[in-house]
Protein backbone atom coordinates (compact mmCIF):
# COMPACT_ATOMS: atom_id res chain seq x y z
CA UNK A 1 0.00 0.00 0.00
CA UNK A 2 2.55 2.36 1.18
CA UNK A 3 4.33 1.64 -2.23
CA UNK A 4 1.17 3.49 -4.34
CA UNK A 5 0.80 6.09 -1.32
CA UNK A 6 1.12 9.26 -3.91
CA UNK A 7 -1.31 7.72 -6.37
CA UNK A 8 -3.75 7.59 -3.43
CA UNK A 9 -3.66 10.66 -2.21
CA UNK A 10 -3.45 12.46 -5.62
CA UNK A 11 -6.46 10.58 -6.80
CA UNK A 12 -9.28 11.87 -4.73
CA UNK A 13 -11.92 13.88 -6.77
CA UNK A 14 -13.39 17.37 -6.05
CA UNK A 15 -16.92 17.40 -6.16
CA UNK A 16 -19.11 18.70 -9.04
CA UNK A 17 -22.72 19.60 -9.78
CA UNK A 18 -25.10 18.23 -11.69
CA UNK A 19 -22.93 15.06 -12.90
CA UNK A 20 -25.06 12.67 -15.74
CA UNK A 21 -24.35 9.29 -17.33
CA UNK A 22 -22.79 9.85 -21.23
CA UNK A 23 -22.55 6.73 -23.51
CA UNK A 24 -23.61 3.13 -23.02
CA UNK A 25 -24.87 1.48 -19.77
CA UNK A 26 -22.00 -0.76 -19.51
CA UNK A 27 -18.17 -0.51 -20.90
CA UNK A 28 -18.11 3.19 -22.79
CA UNK A 29 -20.47 5.74 -20.42
CA UNK A 30 -18.68 7.94 -18.32
CA UNK A 31 -19.78 10.27 -15.90
CA UNK A 32 -19.79 13.74 -16.38
CA UNK A 33 -21.07 17.67 -15.30
CA UNK A 34 -24.00 18.39 -17.30
CA UNK A 35 -23.23 22.06 -18.12
CA UNK A 36 -19.56 20.41 -19.72
CA UNK A 37 -21.76 18.59 -21.97
CA UNK A 38 -24.61 21.24 -23.08
CA UNK A 39 -22.53 24.04 -23.23
CA UNK A 40 -19.95 21.87 -25.58
CA UNK A 41 -19.47 23.04 -28.82
CA UNK A 42 -16.52 20.48 -29.77
CA UNK A 43 -16.24 16.60 -28.59
CA UNK A 44 -12.55 15.08 -29.65
CA UNK A 45 -12.33 11.41 -29.03
CA UNK A 46 -9.30 9.43 -29.72
CA UNK A 47 -9.92 5.48 -29.53
CA UNK A 48 -13.41 4.80 -31.16
CA UNK A 49 -12.36 1.26 -31.11
CA UNK A 50 -15.61 -0.92 -31.65
CA UNK A 51 -17.78 1.03 -29.12
CA UNK A 52 -19.63 4.46 -30.37
CA UNK A 53 -21.76 5.14 -27.59
CA UNK A 54 -20.44 7.79 -25.87
CA UNK A 55 -20.18 10.22 -29.23
CA UNK A 56 -23.43 8.92 -30.66
CA UNK A 57 -25.42 9.89 -26.88
CA UNK A 58 -23.64 13.31 -26.53
CA UNK A 59 -24.63 14.04 -29.85
CA UNK A 60 -28.48 13.36 -28.85
CA UNK A 61 -28.00 15.46 -25.49
CA UNK A 62 -26.24 18.29 -28.07
CA UNK A 63 -27.24 18.75 -31.25
CA UNK A 64 -25.34 21.73 -31.81
CA UNK A 65 -21.70 20.15 -31.02
CA UNK A 66 -19.24 19.20 -33.88
CA UNK A 67 -17.94 15.47 -33.23
CA UNK A 68 -14.62 14.80 -34.21
CA UNK A 69 -13.64 10.84 -34.05
CA UNK A 70 -10.16 9.24 -34.40
CA UNK A 71 -9.28 5.73 -34.67
CA UNK A 72 -6.67 4.40 -36.82
CA UNK A 73 -7.18 0.72 -36.22
CA UNK A 74 -10.86 -0.41 -36.17
CA UNK A 75 -12.99 -1.07 -39.59
CA UNK A 76 -14.44 -3.82 -40.77
CA UNK A 77 -11.72 -5.71 -42.01
CA UNK A 78 -9.75 -5.01 -39.02
CA UNK A 79 -12.84 -6.14 -36.63
CA UNK A 80 -13.84 -9.33 -38.89
CA UNK A 81 -9.71 -10.58 -38.40
CA UNK A 82 -9.66 -9.86 -34.65
CA UNK A 83 -13.13 -11.75 -34.34
CA UNK A 84 -12.10 -14.50 -36.41
CA UNK A 85 -8.80 -14.56 -34.34
CA UNK A 86 -10.49 -14.75 -31.16
CA UNK A 87 -13.12 -17.36 -31.78
CA UNK A 88 -10.30 -19.89 -33.25
CA UNK A 89 -8.38 -19.39 -30.13
CA UNK A 90 -8.55 -22.12 -27.95
CA UNK A 91 -8.29 -19.66 -25.16
CA UNK A 92 -7.37 -15.99 -24.84
CA UNK A 93 -5.98 -13.41 -21.76
CA UNK A 94 -9.36 -12.27 -21.32
CA UNK A 95 -11.25 -15.50 -20.90
CA UNK A 96 -8.59 -16.37 -18.81
CA UNK A 97 -8.60 -13.46 -16.34
CA UNK A 98 -12.23 -13.80 -16.28
CA UNK A 99 -11.90 -17.89 -15.15
CA UNK A 100 -9.68 -16.81 -12.79
CA UNK A 101 -12.14 -14.54 -10.77
CA UNK A 102 -15.14 -16.63 -11.71
CA UNK A 103 -13.73 -20.22 -11.37
CA UNK A 104 -17.29 -21.75 -11.34
CA UNK A 105 -18.02 -19.62 -15.22
CA UNK A 106 -18.58 -22.41 -17.83
CA UNK A 107 -18.04 -20.36 -21.24
CA UNK A 108 -20.59 -21.03 -24.00
CA UNK A 109 -19.31 -21.94 -27.52
CA UNK A 110 -18.95 -18.69 -29.30
CA UNK A 111 -21.22 -18.98 -32.67
CA UNK A 112 -19.02 -17.39 -35.46
CA UNK A 113 -21.81 -16.71 -37.63
CA UNK A 114 -23.79 -14.47 -34.63
CA UNK A 115 -20.95 -12.44 -33.95
CA UNK A 116 -20.34 -11.80 -37.54
CA UNK A 117 -24.14 -10.58 -38.13
CA UNK A 118 -23.48 -8.25 -34.98
CA UNK A 119 -20.22 -6.88 -36.22
CA UNK A 120 -22.33 -6.58 -39.74
CA UNK A 121 -24.78 -4.36 -37.66
CA UNK A 122 -22.73 -2.43 -36.23
CA UNK A 123 -20.68 -1.34 -38.89
CA UNK A 124 -23.97 -0.30 -40.25
CA UNK A 125 -24.93 1.80 -37.55
CA UNK A 126 -21.50 3.39 -37.68
CA UNK A 127 -21.05 4.20 -41.11
CA UNK A 128 -24.59 6.00 -41.04
CA UNK A 129 -23.33 7.65 -37.61
CA UNK A 130 -20.64 9.14 -39.50
CA UNK A 131 -22.48 10.55 -42.69
CA UNK A 132 -24.67 13.04 -39.91
CA UNK A 133 -22.98 16.65 -40.93
CA UNK A 134 -21.87 16.94 -36.86
CA UNK A 135 -19.28 13.98 -37.26
CA UNK A 136 -16.49 13.70 -38.57
CA UNK A 137 -14.24 10.48 -39.02
CA UNK A 138 -10.67 10.23 -39.34
CA UNK A 139 -8.57 6.70 -39.76
CA UNK A 140 -5.39 8.06 -37.75
CA UNK A 141 -4.62 8.04 -34.07
CA UNK A 142 -2.35 10.41 -31.53
CA UNK A 143 0.48 9.81 -30.97
CA UNK A 144 3.96 12.00 -29.74
CA UNK A 145 4.45 12.79 -33.36
CA UNK A 146 2.48 12.88 -36.70
CA UNK A 147 3.07 10.38 -39.58
CA UNK A 148 0.70 8.46 -41.90
CA UNK A 149 -1.07 6.68 -39.32
CA UNK A 150 -0.93 9.35 -36.46
CA UNK A 151 -1.42 12.84 -35.66
CA UNK A 152 0.60 15.06 -32.63
CA UNK A 153 -1.30 17.36 -30.42
CA UNK A 154 -0.01 20.13 -32.52
CA UNK A 155 -1.14 19.35 -35.78
CA UNK A 156 -4.10 18.08 -34.41
CA UNK A 157 -5.21 22.14 -32.96
CA UNK A 158 -3.95 22.97 -36.68
CA UNK A 159 -7.28 21.37 -37.98
CA UNK A 160 -9.34 23.89 -39.33
CA UNK A 161 -12.67 22.43 -37.74
CA UNK A 162 -11.48 23.31 -34.51
CA UNK A 163 -9.95 26.97 -34.67
CA UNK A 164 -12.79 28.59 -33.46
CA UNK A 165 -13.80 26.05 -30.97
CA UNK A 166 -13.66 27.12 -27.50
CA UNK A 167 -15.41 24.58 -25.47
CA UNK A 168 -13.95 21.33 -26.39
CA UNK A 169 -14.59 18.22 -24.40
CA UNK A 170 -11.80 15.76 -25.17
CA UNK A 171 -12.10 11.82 -24.77
CA UNK A 172 -8.77 9.78 -24.89
CA UNK A 173 -9.07 6.13 -24.65
CA UNK A 174 -6.05 4.64 -26.80
CA UNK A 175 -4.48 1.66 -24.80
CA UNK A 176 -1.50 2.56 -22.77
CA UNK A 177 -0.52 5.54 -25.03
CA UNK A 178 -1.72 8.23 -23.15
CA UNK A 179 1.22 8.42 -21.11
CA UNK A 180 3.35 9.21 -24.10
CA UNK A 181 1.50 12.22 -25.17
CA UNK A 182 0.06 13.92 -21.85
CA UNK A 183 3.17 16.11 -21.21
CA UNK A 184 2.32 17.78 -24.94
CA UNK A 185 -1.13 17.92 -24.36
CA UNK A 186 -0.28 20.19 -21.52
CA UNK A 187 0.15 22.83 -24.09
CA UNK A 188 -2.75 22.63 -25.93
CA UNK A 189 -5.51 23.13 -23.32
CA UNK A 190 -6.63 26.60 -23.51
CA UNK A 191 -9.85 26.11 -24.98
CA UNK A 192 -10.80 22.81 -23.38
CA UNK A 193 -13.36 22.01 -20.72
CA UNK A 194 -13.51 18.48 -19.93
CA UNK A 195 -10.49 15.51 -20.12
CA UNK A 196 -12.10 11.98 -20.25
CA UNK A 197 -8.45 9.54 -20.02
CA UNK A 198 -8.99 5.67 -19.70
CA UNK A 199 -5.39 4.60 -17.87
CA UNK A 200 -3.86 1.38 -18.39
CA UNK A 201 -0.92 -0.58 -16.68
CA UNK A 202 -1.35 1.58 -13.25
CA UNK A 203 0.59 -1.27 -11.70
CA UNK A 204 3.37 -0.28 -13.50
CA UNK A 205 2.97 3.57 -14.53
CA UNK A 206 1.17 4.95 -11.36
CA UNK A 207 4.14 7.25 -10.89
CA UNK A 208 3.41 8.72 -14.35
CA UNK A 209 -0.11 8.41 -13.70
CA UNK A 210 0.68 10.61 -10.56
CA UNK A 211 3.04 13.34 -12.34
CA UNK A 212 -0.12 13.43 -15.19
CA UNK A 213 -2.70 14.03 -12.19
CA UNK A 214 -0.84 16.76 -10.86
CA UNK A 215 0.32 18.54 -13.75
CA UNK A 216 -3.51 18.93 -14.85
CA UNK A 217 -4.52 20.10 -11.63
CA UNK A 218 -1.55 22.60 -11.91
CA UNK A 219 -3.58 23.14 -15.52
CA UNK A 220 -6.73 24.32 -13.61
CA UNK A 221 -7.98 20.85 -14.49
CA UNK A 222 -9.39 18.84 -11.64
CA UNK A 223 -10.04 15.08 -11.27
CA UNK A 224 -14.17 14.81 -10.79
CA UNK A 225 -14.54 11.35 -11.10
CA UNK A 226 -12.84 8.42 -11.07
CA UNK A 227 -13.97 4.40 -11.91
CA UNK A 228 -12.17 1.29 -12.12
CA UNK A 229 -12.76 -0.68 -15.21
CA UNK A 230 -13.62 -4.73 -13.98
CA UNK A 231 -12.69 -6.37 -17.13
CA UNK A 232 -9.04 -5.76 -15.95
CA UNK A 233 -7.36 -7.13 -12.22
CA UNK A 234 -7.23 -5.77 -9.31
CA UNK A 235 -3.49 -4.76 -8.50
CA UNK A 236 -2.34 -7.43 -6.08
CA UNK A 237 -2.02 -6.18 -2.16
CA UNK A 238 -4.71 -2.89 -2.97
CA UNK A 239 -7.65 -2.64 -4.12
CA UNK A 240 -6.62 -0.42 -6.97
CA UNK A 241 -7.78 -1.48 -10.49
CA UNK A 242 -4.64 -1.97 -12.85
CA UNK A 243 -7.32 0.10 -15.24
CA UNK A 244 -8.81 3.37 -14.68
CA UNK A 245 -11.36 5.69 -16.05
CA UNK A 246 -10.62 9.37 -14.96
CA UNK A 247 -12.40 12.31 -15.61
CA UNK A 248 -10.94 15.72 -15.63
CA UNK A 249 -12.73 19.55 -15.35
CA UNK A 250 -11.69 23.12 -15.81
CA UNK A 251 -12.44 24.76 -12.64
CA UNK A 252 -15.45 26.71 -13.57
CA UNK A 253 -17.25 22.90 -13.80
CA UNK A 254 -16.41 21.50 -10.41
CA UNK A 255 -15.38 23.12 -6.73
CA UNK A 256 -11.67 22.34 -6.77
CA UNK A 257 -11.53 23.83 -2.92
CA UNK A 258 -13.76 20.94 -1.69
CA UNK A 259 -12.83 17.28 -1.77
CA UNK A 260 -15.43 14.88 -2.83
CA UNK A 261 -17.12 12.32 0.57
CA UNK A 262 -19.07 10.49 -2.43
CA UNK A 263 -18.32 6.85 -2.20
CA UNK A 264 -17.16 5.29 -5.54
CA UNK A 265 -18.93 4.15 -7.43
CA UNK A 266 -21.40 5.89 -7.59
CA UNK A 267 -25.03 4.00 -7.47
CA UNK A 268 -27.00 5.73 -9.44
CA UNK A 269 -24.05 6.75 -12.39
CA UNK A 270 -21.58 3.87 -12.59
CA UNK A 271 -22.17 0.74 -13.94
CA UNK A 272 -19.52 -1.93 -14.09
CA UNK A 273 -17.60 -2.54 -17.63
CA UNK A 274 -17.98 -5.63 -17.61
CA UNK A 275 -22.19 -7.14 -16.61
CA UNK A 276 -20.74 -10.66 -16.25
CA UNK A 277 -19.16 -9.47 -12.73
CA UNK A 278 -19.71 -6.73 -9.63
CA UNK A 279 -18.10 -3.20 -9.84
CA UNK A 280 -14.74 -2.15 -8.58
CA UNK A 281 -15.67 -0.56 -5.17
CA UNK A 282 -12.67 1.69 -4.70
CA UNK A 283 -12.19 1.60 -0.59
CA UNK A 284 -8.86 3.53 -0.62
CA UNK A 285 -10.36 7.01 -1.58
Amino acid sequence: MEKFRRLIESSKPFKSKNLVRIGSEYDGGYVLPKDAVLNADCLISFGVSTNFDFEQDFLKKNSNCKILMFDPFIGPFNDFRRLTKRIIKKQNDELNVFQERNPEYIPEKSNLFIQISERITHWFKFYRFIRNTQVTFKKIGLREYSDRLFINFSELFKIDELKTKKSIVLKIDIEGDEYRVYKQALHHLDNVTTILLEVHEVEIYYETLVDLISKLKINKFFLTHIHGNNSDKLIKGVSIPNTLELVFNRYDYCLPDQVSESKYPLPDLDRPCNPNYIDYKLDWL
